[in-house]
Protein backbone atom coordinates (compact mmCIF):
# COMPACT_ATOMS: atom_id res chain seq x y z
CA UNK A 1 0.00 0.00 0.00
CA UNK A 2 1.27 3.48 -0.89
CA UNK A 3 2.31 5.72 2.00
CA UNK A 4 -0.37 8.24 1.07
CA UNK A 5 -3.02 5.47 1.29
CA UNK A 6 -1.72 4.45 4.71
CA UNK A 7 -1.85 8.08 5.86
CA UNK A 8 -5.35 8.51 4.43
CA UNK A 9 -6.72 5.41 6.18
CA UNK A 10 -5.14 6.24 9.53
CA UNK A 11 -6.09 9.93 9.59
CA UNK A 12 -9.64 9.12 8.46
CA UNK A 13 -9.99 6.67 11.33
CA UNK A 14 -8.54 9.22 13.79
CA UNK A 15 -11.23 11.66 12.67
CA UNK A 16 -14.00 9.04 12.78
CA UNK A 17 -13.09 7.99 16.34
CA UNK A 18 -12.63 11.67 17.34
CA UNK A 19 -8.96 11.29 18.19
CA UNK A 20 -8.94 14.39 15.99
CA UNK A 21 -12.02 16.22 17.22
CA UNK A 22 -14.42 18.43 15.21
CA UNK A 23 -12.96 21.94 14.95
CA UNK A 24 -9.46 20.79 15.88
CA UNK A 25 -6.57 22.17 13.85
CA UNK A 26 -4.59 19.67 11.82
CA UNK A 27 -0.85 19.95 12.54
CA UNK A 28 1.10 18.21 9.79
CA UNK A 29 4.31 17.91 11.84
CA UNK A 30 2.42 16.15 14.64
CA UNK A 31 0.83 13.71 12.21
CA UNK A 32 4.27 12.99 10.74
CA UNK A 33 5.49 11.98 14.21
CA UNK A 34 2.37 9.99 15.12
CA UNK A 35 2.23 8.06 11.85
CA UNK A 36 5.98 7.87 11.15
CA UNK A 37 5.38 9.15 7.64
CA UNK A 38 6.82 11.99 5.56
CA UNK A 39 5.22 15.32 4.75
CA UNK A 40 4.30 14.47 1.15
CA UNK A 41 2.05 11.43 1.88
CA UNK A 42 0.46 13.29 4.81
CA UNK A 43 -0.29 16.29 2.57
CA UNK A 44 -1.71 14.02 -0.16
CA UNK A 45 -3.95 12.30 2.39
CA UNK A 46 -5.16 15.61 3.83
CA UNK A 47 -5.98 16.96 0.37
CA UNK A 48 -8.09 13.87 -0.31
CA UNK A 49 -9.81 14.13 3.10
CA UNK A 50 -10.55 17.79 2.41
CA UNK A 51 -12.17 16.87 -0.91
CA UNK A 52 -14.29 14.22 0.86
CA UNK A 53 -15.51 16.61 3.55
CA UNK A 54 -13.54 15.44 6.59
CA UNK A 55 -11.31 18.52 6.71
CA UNK A 56 -11.88 22.17 5.87
CA UNK A 57 -9.08 24.40 4.62
CA UNK A 58 -9.30 27.83 6.26
CA UNK A 59 -7.34 30.76 4.77
CA UNK A 60 -4.61 31.85 7.19
CA UNK A 61 -5.89 29.34 9.77
CA UNK A 62 -4.69 26.08 8.25
CA UNK A 63 -6.80 22.92 8.18
CA UNK A 64 -9.59 22.09 10.63
CA UNK A 65 -11.59 18.91 11.21
CA UNK A 66 -15.13 19.59 10.00
CA UNK A 67 -18.16 19.60 12.27
CA UNK A 68 -21.09 17.26 11.69
CA UNK A 69 -24.67 18.08 12.69
CA UNK A 70 -27.67 15.82 13.20
CA UNK A 71 -29.06 17.21 9.92
CA UNK A 72 -25.84 16.15 8.16
CA UNK A 73 -26.18 12.70 9.67
CA UNK A 74 -29.78 12.39 8.46
CA UNK A 75 -28.69 13.30 4.92
CA UNK A 76 -25.94 10.69 5.04
CA UNK A 77 -28.41 8.07 6.25
CA UNK A 78 -30.85 8.97 3.48
CA UNK A 79 -28.09 8.15 1.00
CA UNK A 80 -27.48 4.80 2.70
CA UNK A 81 -31.19 3.98 2.51
CA UNK A 82 -31.14 4.78 -1.20
CA UNK A 83 -28.37 2.21 -1.73
CA UNK A 84 -29.83 -0.57 0.43
CA UNK A 85 -31.42 -2.45 -2.47
CA UNK A 86 -28.25 -2.19 -4.57
CA UNK A 87 -26.04 -3.38 -1.69
CA UNK A 88 -28.41 -6.28 -0.95
CA UNK A 89 -28.51 -7.38 -4.59
CA UNK A 90 -24.74 -7.18 -4.92
CA UNK A 91 -24.10 -9.19 -1.76
CA UNK A 92 -26.56 -11.92 -2.73
CA UNK A 93 -25.06 -12.10 -6.23
CA UNK A 94 -21.40 -12.17 -5.26
CA UNK A 95 -20.87 -13.73 -1.82
CA UNK A 96 -19.52 -17.27 -1.50
CA UNK A 97 -18.55 -19.76 1.19
CA UNK A 98 -15.22 -18.03 1.83
CA UNK A 99 -17.06 -14.80 2.62
CA UNK A 100 -19.24 -16.59 5.17
CA UNK A 101 -16.12 -18.05 6.77
CA UNK A 102 -14.59 -14.59 6.94
CA UNK A 103 -17.70 -13.20 8.65
CA UNK A 104 -17.74 -16.11 11.11
CA UNK A 105 -14.06 -15.51 11.87
CA UNK A 106 -14.65 -11.83 12.67
CA UNK A 107 -17.67 -12.77 14.75
CA UNK A 108 -15.64 -15.29 16.78
CA UNK A 109 -12.91 -12.71 17.46
CA UNK A 110 -15.52 -10.27 18.76
CA UNK A 111 -16.73 -12.81 21.30
CA UNK A 112 -13.38 -12.42 23.07
CA UNK A 113 -13.59 -8.60 23.22
CA UNK A 114 -14.30 -6.72 26.42
CA UNK A 115 -17.63 -4.88 26.43
CA UNK A 116 -16.35 -1.30 26.20
CA UNK A 117 -17.82 1.54 24.16
CA UNK A 118 -14.77 2.02 21.92
CA UNK A 119 -14.52 -1.73 21.27
CA UNK A 120 -18.18 -1.62 20.22
CA UNK A 121 -17.65 1.37 17.92
CA UNK A 122 -14.59 -0.18 16.26
CA UNK A 123 -16.51 -3.45 15.82
CA UNK A 124 -19.44 -1.56 14.30
CA UNK A 125 -17.07 0.29 11.97
CA UNK A 126 -15.53 -2.98 10.80
CA UNK A 127 -18.98 -4.53 10.31
CA UNK A 128 -19.97 -1.78 7.88
CA UNK A 129 -16.62 -1.88 6.08
CA UNK A 130 -16.87 -5.63 5.54
CA UNK A 131 -20.48 -5.28 4.35
CA UNK A 132 -19.50 -2.74 1.71
CA UNK A 133 -16.54 -4.87 0.59
CA UNK A 134 -18.96 -7.77 -0.04
CA UNK A 135 -20.63 -5.65 -2.74
CA UNK A 136 -17.63 -6.32 -5.02
CA UNK A 137 -18.05 -2.83 -6.49
CA UNK A 138 -15.07 -0.61 -5.74
CA UNK A 139 -16.87 2.64 -6.57
CA UNK A 140 -19.86 1.92 -4.36
CA UNK A 141 -17.53 0.67 -1.62
CA UNK A 142 -15.47 3.86 -1.73
CA UNK A 143 -18.52 6.13 -1.58
CA UNK A 144 -20.26 4.19 1.18
CA UNK A 145 -17.10 4.10 3.29
CA UNK A 146 -16.79 7.87 3.01
CA UNK A 147 -20.40 8.09 4.21
CA UNK A 148 -19.62 5.67 7.06
CA UNK A 149 -16.55 7.49 8.34
CA UNK A 150 -18.28 10.87 8.17
CA UNK A 151 -21.33 9.69 10.10
CA UNK A 152 -19.75 7.50 12.77
CA UNK A 153 -18.18 10.55 14.45
CA UNK A 154 -21.55 11.67 15.79
CA UNK A 155 -22.09 8.26 17.36
CA UNK A 156 -18.73 8.51 19.09
CA UNK A 157 -19.60 11.95 20.47
CA UNK A 158 -23.11 10.97 21.58
CA UNK A 159 -22.11 7.56 22.97
CA UNK A 160 -25.43 5.73 22.39
CA UNK A 161 -25.90 3.07 25.07
CA UNK A 162 -27.32 0.42 22.73
CA UNK A 163 -24.14 0.13 20.64
CA UNK A 164 -22.40 -2.87 22.19
CA UNK A 165 -20.03 -5.60 21.09
CA UNK A 166 -22.89 -8.04 21.66
CA UNK A 167 -25.17 -6.06 19.32
CA UNK A 168 -22.52 -6.09 16.58
CA UNK A 169 -22.11 -9.86 16.95
CA UNK A 170 -25.88 -10.12 16.43
CA UNK A 171 -25.58 -7.95 13.30
CA UNK A 172 -23.07 -10.42 11.84
CA UNK A 173 -25.45 -13.29 12.60
CA UNK A 174 -28.32 -11.52 10.83
CA UNK A 175 -26.10 -10.65 7.86
CA UNK A 176 -25.00 -14.28 7.55
CA UNK A 177 -28.62 -15.47 7.81
CA UNK A 178 -29.60 -13.01 5.09
CA UNK A 179 -26.84 -14.26 2.81
CA UNK A 180 -27.80 -17.88 3.46
CA UNK A 181 -31.40 -17.09 2.53
CA UNK A 182 -30.26 -15.97 -0.96
CA UNK A 183 -33.24 -13.62 -0.78
CA UNK A 184 -32.62 -9.94 -1.58
CA UNK A 185 -35.75 -8.76 0.26
CA UNK A 186 -34.66 -10.51 3.49
CA UNK A 187 -31.25 -8.84 3.42
CA UNK A 188 -32.81 -5.53 2.42
CA UNK A 189 -35.18 -5.69 5.41
CA UNK A 190 -32.24 -6.33 7.76
CA UNK A 191 -30.27 -3.33 6.47
CA UNK A 192 -33.28 -0.99 6.65
CA UNK A 193 -34.05 -2.10 10.19
CA UNK A 194 -30.38 -1.60 11.11
CA UNK A 195 -30.44 1.99 9.78
CA UNK A 196 -33.72 2.71 11.61
CA UNK A 197 -32.18 1.49 14.87
CA UNK A 198 -29.25 3.86 14.32
CA UNK A 199 -31.68 6.74 13.83
CA UNK A 200 -33.38 5.92 17.13
CA UNK A 201 -30.02 6.07 18.92
CA UNK A 202 -29.40 9.64 17.78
Amino acid sequence: MKHSEVAYSKIRKMIALTELRPGEEIIVSELMKQLSLGKTPIREALNRLSYEGFIKVMPRKGMLVTHLSVDDLNELRALRVYFVKFVSEQIIAHTCGEDIERLRGIQDKLKGKNETFMNAIEADLEFHEVTYELCRNKYAERMLKINLYLSIRLMVVQKPLNVTVKSVIKNYEQLIDGIHSRDVSTLEAFFLNHINEEMERT
